[in-house]
């Protein structure tokens, strides 16, 4: 199974959010969108079906969104449509995905550790390189503090050594960094224990 038809199994129940990917907005981008006015602009990198990025919408954000589904992005759309929020969500690849414009705000939680390194470190480069002068990047990533779950052993390329997510971010202003441990769970009961960092950091003018 190709990593796009796993997140396209997790996302197939378009009548319902995916309970780990749609519930309440991580406390970063709670943050974050404390810290910014309404219409600035946000893009969600990974974003699944939608939490972040409808959240952001509500707060008035003006809201990209891209995801490697296309069951994840067409749910996305339909949670937009069915709040009344207006967000350009489409189906991406980050390995060949290419900014067109910068933003305020860059949220990618739990994506970049599914892509080879040789592609996340570009990526998160070009993620800085587009935030504008005193903007956000929320970056969350799986570390290998806890080994990958047997069942997405094959999709876990990328993990990062606990911490190293943070020393890409010299010379910005670091507003919060944590290392966690939690679990979640799949459609079907299937329950994983992972390990990640989460950062939030501004881009120093």
């Amino acid at each position: 199974m190709t990593v796009v038809q796993f997140w396209n199994e997790m996302y197939q129940d378009l009548t319902a959010p995916v309970a780990f990917s749609s519930g309440a907005p991580s406390p970063e981008v709670v943050d974050v969108a404390g810290r910014l006015p309404a219409g600035s602009r946000a893009i969600d990198i990974g974003c699944g079906d939608g939490r972040h990025a409808l959240y952001l919408a509500e707060q008035g954000f003006v809201v990209d969104a891209i995801d490697i589904s296309p069951v994840g992005i067409a749910k996305t759309q339909q949670f937009a449509v069915e709040r009344g929020l207006a967000i350009n969500a489409s189906v991406q690849d980050i390995r060949r995905y290419t900014f067109t414009t910068n933003y305020h705000l860059i949220v990618s939680l739990g994506t970049l550790h599914l892509v080879e390194r040789e592609y996340w470190q570009p990526f998160l480069q070009a993620i800085q390189a587009h935030t504008c002068p005193g903007g956000y990047n929320v970056v969350g990533i799986m570390t290998d503090a806890a080994p990958a779950p047997d069942d997405q052993r094959d999709y876990f390329i990328g993990l990062l050594k606990e911490g190293e997510l943070f020393t890409y971010y010299a010379g910005w202003e670091i507003i919060s960094q944590r290392s966690i441990n939690f679990h979640d769970e799949h459609p079907g009961g299937i329950r994983h224990h992972h390990a990640g960092d989460v950062l939030l950091a501004r881009k120093v003018q």
